[in-house]
């Protein structure tokens, strides 16, 4: 509602609990609407409960009886409704939390649309990420991510996903997941940025190399190994089928046998058919 700010109880970075008065608003034109109502009521219910009574008694007429009936219930809506409006001339704390910022001073005009302030709860933080729909059946609900922050290096917090959009964005081609973390300490603050990971893919059994360790030529990419010829280690060259690739590293889904020993130091050194020396 529109009003001149009467009061404002608090000050920014103040804590305040859950039903405090925040704010109230000049409320001097609805209370005199209200004694108003109030006296013209008082007027009204004994009129009635005066056709009340006669009506009981078979005196006076229907018409006479409704109307003081209809001018005491229509003044009594009318009291409840200036009451509410005078409620809503009073901002509480919705939850327990810390005033930010206030925007206007005393005095000054408040209207709807405009901010009045700004109350933060750091207690617990909900974090959203826009992820690629090349993922989507790949991340579900109550799957565990990691989160970290940039700003915050010694903090790292896994959390499960509570929700999962059923929506992908046609600007960014991406959909929406959602988590929340306690923050008992507030360290952390909105609108930070965090990276978090996702584990997509797992497996028992995967022969997986450094991403460097592959080569490549017109045939197709390969890897060094080294074979034991005649009391001799051989560089070898094999040829492979390469799938997901994390961080530094690339799994090899066939091309390898187990027992392989593939070359991953010193590969830019060496050709298929060198003798080299091992070192592990």
């Amino acid at each position: 509602m529109n009003g001149r700010i009467e009061k404002i109880y608090v000050e920014e970075g103040q804590r305040v609990n859950k039903g405090e008065l925040l704010l109230s608003l000049n409320t001097d034109a609805i209370e005199n609407q209200i004694k108003g109502v109030k006296s013209t009521l008082e007027f009204a219910t004994t009129t009635f409960e005066k056709q009340d009574n006669l009506w009981k008694q078979g005196i006076g007429s229907e018409i006479d009886y409704l109307t003081s009936k209809n001018n005491k219930e229509s003044l009594e809506a009318q009291l409840e409704s200036l009451e509410a409006q005078k409620r809503m001339s009073q901002i509480r704390a919705p939850f327990a939390g810390v005033v930010d910022k206030i925007f206007p001073k005393e005095g000054e005009i408040a209207s709807p649309g405009f901010p009045v302030m700004e109350f933060v709860n750091l207690s617990k933080l909900t974090i959203t990420a826009d992820v690629s729909e090349a993922f989507v059946g790949k991340i579900k609900e109550g799957q565990n991510v990691e989160l970290s922050f940039s700003s915050l290096p010694d903090v790292m917090i896994k959390t499960p996903i509570i929700r999962v959009s059923k929506v992908i964005t046609s600007s960014s081609r991406t959909f929406e997941i959602e988590m929340e973390i306690n923050n008992p300490n507030e360290t952390i603050k909105p609108n930070m940025v965090s990276s978090i990971k996702i584990k997509d893919f797992s497996t028992d059994n995967a022969f997986v190399v450094p991403s460097l360790a592959i080569r490549k030529d017109i045939t197709g990419k390969y890897v060094y190994t080294v074979n034991k010829e005649d009391n001799q280690h051989i560089v070898g060259k094999k040829y492979i089928t390469t799938d997901l690739s994390y961080e530094e590293n690339t799994m090899i889904t066939d091309g390898l046998s187990k027992g392989d020993q593939v070359v991953v130091k010193g590969f830019h050194l060496v050709s298929a058919g060198v003798p080299v020396n091992v070192v592990k």
